[in-house]
């Protein structure tokens, strides 16, 4: 009889990580990495007491590791996250140049963790600030086109509410869901700002459907259905979006029931469209939530864990028109990522030294980096755990 190859994963998901979750004193696992105003490299990862930790590297440094709950004194996580769709907290640069790092808290309000420009990390509770609903999902920050610094999430209700802080105002809220007449959302949102300045914030509705809250300069928000624009299968998993190097604006998924990977793009001058990029390349099927980068050599990359828990990476370079498949983990020989069902979502980005960065959890229990510097022949892997004496990242069991 042949075993599907899931089966075995599964099974070790099951025993060896919820032995380790109930064993081990710092679980916790990778989340999300950015370049902040005082260009070093963040890499910001939850503990298993439930800390939030940055991992970070300096231009011309060396990377070291700091505990920003105990350093703030701010209140702890919540765990349980959804296999399909990764609230995790968010890290960006606000548009006052102060570094931000937004979270769920135990108790459901969202908290922001700040590091001024030459100052220092304190803690802020935004939903005391703003009278925001309690959250359920999230929350994702980003800097809009017009300097608003904005911070999304799921309330209980199912709406998604946006906390915006414009440039030189105060934090409030609004309830985006009720702006734009759009479906309740499943799962946590991401945003960004396309190539045209719209701001957009991308969700999987309760139906399947991906949905698009945009924002276009001086203008309203306003609702589209992407899945029904472009005939695409549903999702699966909750979606990324970003700005390709040839500017065309990109919605990565995994659709429901076929683990494809799906890329609903928008070229200048054209529709909307949609492709199969796990059919294009051939690729293995995606396991996790997928992220996307433009690397400093301007290919388009996008990430997932497959089912064999290696790292693969789907690029399009500039110029372009095939995209083509890689397996960062067999390239370099790194550890496998944590067992299916523990969310070992990988987490691209390009570093200030221009190197090419993808940050996963690894079977090892430690947070792992694969890494491109720009010009390299190849991809190389470091163990930034080793590297600081960070804690480890065994995931969480879902909710």
């Amino acid at each position: 009889m042949k075993i599907h190859p899931i089966y075995p994963h599964l099974l070790g998901w099951l025993l060896y990580g919820t032995l380790s979750t109930l064993l081990t004193p710092n679980a916790g696992f990778a989340q999300t990495a950015y370049v902040r105003s005082d260009h070093v490299n963040a890499v910001i990862y939850q503990g298993g007491d439930m800390h939030i930790n940055e991992l970070s590297l300096p231009l011309n440094g060396s990377w070291h590791s700091a505990d920003l709950t105990q350093m703030t004194g701010a209140p702890l996580t919540i765990a349980g996250i959804s296999v399909s769709d990764a609230a995790e907290p968010s890290g960006y640069v606000r548009s006052d140049n102060v570094n931000a790092v937004v979270y769920r808290a135990q108790s459901d309000h969202i908290f922001e963790l700040s590091l001024p420009l030459g100052g220092s990390w304190s803690a802020g509770d935004l939903t005391a600030l703003t009278g925001a609903p309690l959250a359920s999902n999230g929350p994702v920050g980003y800097r809009r086109s017009d300097n608003v610094n904005a911070v999304l999430f799921v309330g209980l209700n199912s709406h998604i509410y946006e906390m915006s802080l414009p440039l030189n105002g105060a934090w409030k809220v609004a309830d985006l869901t009720t702006l734009t007449g759009a479906p309740l959302a499943s799962g946590a949102p991401a945003a960004y700002v396309r190539s045209d300045n719209v701001n957009a914030v991308v969700y999987r509705a309760s139906n399947g459907h991906i949905h698009e809250m945009s924002l276009p300069l001086k203008g309203s928000w306003s609702d589209g259905d992407l899945t029904q624009l472009t005939n695409a299968p549903a999702g699966g998993s909750a979606p990324f979006g970003y700005r390709r190097s040839d500017n065309v604006n990109s919605v990565v998924y995994v659709g429901s029931g076929s683990s494809h990977v799906y890329e609903l793009y928008l070229a200048p001058n054209s529709p909307w469209r949609v492709g199969d990029l796990t059919s294009a390349t051939g690729a293995p099927l995606a396991v996790t939530v997928p992220s996307a980068f433009v690397r400093s050599d301007q290919v388009n990359s996008v990430q997932y864990v497959g089912l064999d828990n290696q790292i693969y990476e789907l690029y399009l370079p500039l110029g372009g028109t095939a995209w083509q498949e890689g397996n960062l983990s067999g390239l370099t020989g790194a550890i496998s990522a944590f067992p299916v069902g523990t969310i070992p979502t990988p987490a691209g980005y390009r570093r200030s030294d221009a190197v090419n960065s993808v940050v996963y959890c690894g079977y090892d229990e430690h947070i792992h980096e694969l890494y491109l510097p720009y010009g390299a022949p190849a991809w190389r892997t470091g163990d930034l755990s080793g590297l600081t004496g960070g804690g480890v990242c065994v995931a969480q069991i879902p909710e």
